[in-house]
C-alpha cells in the first residue's frame, strides 16, 4: 500500500513538472509570436508610409510637368508678331509686364519692385532670396534701371532698362564676368532674343514665304519659333519637343542655366537630327544635315537679317 502511495506521488510530481514546463513553453511561444506580430505590423505602417510618400512625390511631379506643359503650349500658341507696349507700359510697366508668358521668379520680383514708390535707388530689393536686384530712378520721377546679381557673387549678371514708354529690354553677362553678351526684349509672349531673326511685316503676312541668301533660307516658321522660344522660356538644362504639335521638333538646351545656347530640330519628325544651333554671345550658327543622316555637312549664319552660308 505504500509502495502504491509512493508511486502515485511520483506521477504526480512528474506530471506537474511536464505539465508547468509545458505551460512555460507555450507562454514563451505566445509572447514570440505577439512580437513577431507587432514587428510585421510596424513593418507594414513603414511600407505604407513609404508608398504613401511615394504617391505624393509622384503626384507633385505630375502635377509639375502639366504646369510646365500648361505653360509651353501657352507660349507656343502666343503671337509670334512683336509686341508694341500702349500707353499703360508707359504708366506702369511693372503691372503691365507682369501678364507676360514663361517669367522667371527673378522676372517676378523685378517687375513687382518697380509698382514700388519711386526713389532714387531701392538696394536688394529681393533681400533673402537667392538673388539680389538694386533698382534706380535716374531722374527720380521713374524706374529706369535694374542691375541684377542671379547669385550673389558681387558680379553683375543682369542690366534691364525701362524706357520712358513701356519697353523693357534685359541684357546678360553669360560667363558671369560682367560683359554683357547677350541681349533680349520683353514682349508678351516672354523674354524674344534682340539678336536672333525676328518676324518681318513680309514673312508675318505671308509666314511660309521664304528668302535666301547664299542659299540659306531666312524667316522660317521654324526660325520664329526657336526665336521666340528662346526667349520666352524659363532656363533650364533642357527642354524636349518645345514645339509639341507642329510638323517639326525643336530640343532647347542650357549648358550655363542662365540662357539657351543650343538647340537641335527635327525638321520632318523622323527622329534624326537635321540642324544643330549654337549660340555665341549675340551670334548664332546653324548646322545643316542635308542628307537627313544627322551629319551636317553646311554651316549658316545669320547676317543682315538672313542665314548666310559659310564657305
Amino acid at each position: 500500500m505504500t509502495s502504491r502511495m509512493k508511486y502515485k506521488t511520483f506521477r504526480n510530481i512528474i506530471a506537474a513538472v511536464v505539465f508547468f514546463g509545458m505551460g512555460g513553453s507555450c507562454y514563451a511561444c505566445y509572447g514570440c509570436w505577439q512580437a513577431n506580430l507587432a514587428q510585421e505590423a510596424a513593418a507594414e505602417k513603414q511600407r505604407s508610409e513609404e508608398r504613401r510618400r511615394e504617391e505624393v512625390a509622384r503626384e507633385a511631379r505630375r502635377r509639375a510637368e502639366e504646369e510646365r506643359q500648361r505653360a509651353l503650349a501657352q507660349t507656343q500658341a502666343a503671337n509670334l508678331t512683336p509686341h508694341t507696349p500702349t500707353g499703360e507700359a508707359a504708366t506702369s510697366p511693372g503691372a503691365y509686364w507682369s501678364k507676360a508668358s514663361g517669367l522667371r521668379d527673378v522676372d517676378r520680383d523685378v517687375l513687382s519692385a518697380l509698382q514700388r514708390p519711386v526713389v532714387d535707388k531701392i538696394k536688394d530689393a529681393a533681400r533673402g532670396k537667392p538673388y539680389k536686384l538694386n533698382v534706380y530712378a535716374d531722374d527720380a520721377k521713374r524706374f529706369n534701371r535694374v542691375k541684377v546679381d542671379l547669385d550673389r557673387d558681387e558680379k553683375e549678371d543682369e542690366s534691364w532698362t525701362i524706357f520712358a514708354d513701356g519697353r523693357i529690354e534685359r541684357k546678360v553677362s553669360t560667363k558671369d564676368d560682367g560683359t554683357m553678351d547677350g541681349h533680349f526684349i520683353l514682349e508678351l509672349s516672354g523674354w524674344v532674343s534682340a539678336t536672333a531673326p525676328r518676324p518681318t511685316a513680309a514673312t508675318t503676312a505671308t509666314p511660309t514665304a521664304t528668302t535666301t541668301t547664299a542659299g540659306g533660307p531666312s524667316a522660317r516658321p521654324v526660325d520664329l519659333d526657336m526665336t521666340k522660344l528662346r526667349g520666352s522660356l524659363g532656363v533650364v538644362d533642357k527642354v524636349k519637343d518645345a514645339t509639341k504639335g507642329k510638323p517639326y521638333k525643336i530640343n532647347l538646351y542650357s549648358d550655363d542655366l542662365k540662357v539657351f545656347n543650343r538647340a537641335k530640330v527635327d525638321l520632318d519628325r523622323d527622329d534624326k537630327w537635321d540642324e544643330s544651333w549654337t549660340w555665341k554671345g549675340d551670334s548664332v550658327e546653324r548646322q545643316v544635315a542635308p542628307a537627313d543622316d544627322e551629319t551636317y555637312t553646311e554651316v549658316y549664319v545669320w547676317q543682315g537679317g538672313a542665314w548666310a552660308k559659310k564657305p
